[in-house]
């Protein structure tokens, strides 16, 4: 009985990793790397400080991050009728290698690279803020504040601070754009954040996220590790604090290797699922054990494998609460002998 009980609880993780791809939750736009459109469909303006104005947040994002694609890298505000948000890109070129592992591996480190000099832009553009986009994050700063604190801190008295507003904006990122140009042997990559993706989600290191949901958090990092901005092995520990609720989540990825015999090639895919697993499933153990890496993996851990045709996945999710909400039913129905 115990078992199913745990199963049901695997299978509604499984229902969680369902929805990787599936488009991004702010209601402002949705992203490019999320199936968003790419085009600028109305009238842009765009002021002498740079600040860009447009007729949706979709346009505004757009037109912000190919002008900062354009120039290598940069930051750019944009502001739009329902609100105003940040964008922050950055380009990273690759060298070409015969052995299409060690060009798969150069590419991978690309994206990774990019990704931290995006956030890099970002962090450098937020804290730099002057005249009017200043001014403008001043004027909405109670409100933002007020969001920040409701979501990660509900019994906390909310203190209108800028820095601390610019803080929460710059751990609230969203990926917004990744994109290869194979010709131009260039990857680029962008982030956005606003007052509302600030308020669902919070960066607050590279190993930690915070968020208002657990399925949102564990959609958050899924994200991420299938845009392929994130290294391919490691692990998050995402938290809600509103709930007190916590997941942990591992990955691993290998490169599939090529090769002209189909069944060779099958192999080679087998074998690099394995290695994967592996890691994904070291990665989890260091996270519950420490850095001995030593034991097993705790009941209740679902695991999910995907592939984008060049690198095989693996991703182990754990939530603790879950697993002992699962095992207080089954205690509670042995008690009153529903468990035979």
């Amino acid at each position: 009985m115990r078992g199913s009980i745990v199963g049901t609880v695997l299978l509604s993780f499984i229902l969680i990793f369902a929805s990787l791809g599936s488009a991004s939750s702010c209601e402002q736009f949705i992203a490019p790397v999320d199936g968003g459109r790419r085009d600028v469909a109305g009238l842009i303006r765009e002021g002498p400080d740079g600040i860009i104005e447009a007729e949706n947040a979709q346009d505004g994002f757009n037109y912000a991050s190919n002008a900062v694609r354009s120039a290598k890298g940069g930051f750019r505000q944009v502001l739009f009728p329902s609100g105003f948000g940040y964008t922050a890109g950055a380009t990273e070129c690759y060298e070409v290698f015969e052995d299409p592992n060690a060009a798969q591996q150069r590419l991978r480190q690309a994206y990774f690279q990019a990704f931290i000099k995006a956030k890099a832009e970002l962090t450098r553009g937020l804290r730099g803020l002057q005249g009017r986009g200043r001014e403008i994050l001043e004027e909405h700063i109670v409100e933002i504040d007020l969001a920040l604190h409701s979501a990660y801190k509900p019994s906390s008295q909310c203190v209108a601070d800028l820095e601390q507003v610019i803080e929460g904006l710059v751990c609230g990122y969203v990926v917004y754009e990744v994109d290869h140009d194979p010709q131009n042997q260039e990857v680029y990559v962008a982030v956005v954040t606003t007052p509302r993706t600030a308020s669902t989600i919070a960066n607050l290191s590279d190993f930690v996220v915070s968020c208002t949901s657990i399925d949102y958090g564990i959609d958050y990092v899924i994200r991420q590790i299938s845009y392929g901005v994130i290294p391919p092995i490691g692990g998050k520990l995402i938290t809600v604090p509103a709930t007190g609720e916590v997941a942990l989540i591992s990955f691993g990825s290998e490169i599939i290797p090529r090769h002209e015999n189909p069944t060779v090639e099958e192999t080679y895919s087998q074998a690099a699922q394995r290695t994967a697993a592996i890691s994904a499933k070291d990665a989890m153990i260091k996270m519950i054990n420490g850095p001995s890496r030593s034991g097993h993996l705790p009941v209740g851990v679902a695991s999910q494998i995907y592939s984008n045709g060049s690198w095989i996945y693996v991703v182990n999710v754990y939530l603790p609460n879950a697993v002992r909400e699962a095992r207080r039913c089954y205690e509670e129905m042995q008690k009153v002998g529903l468990d035979s």
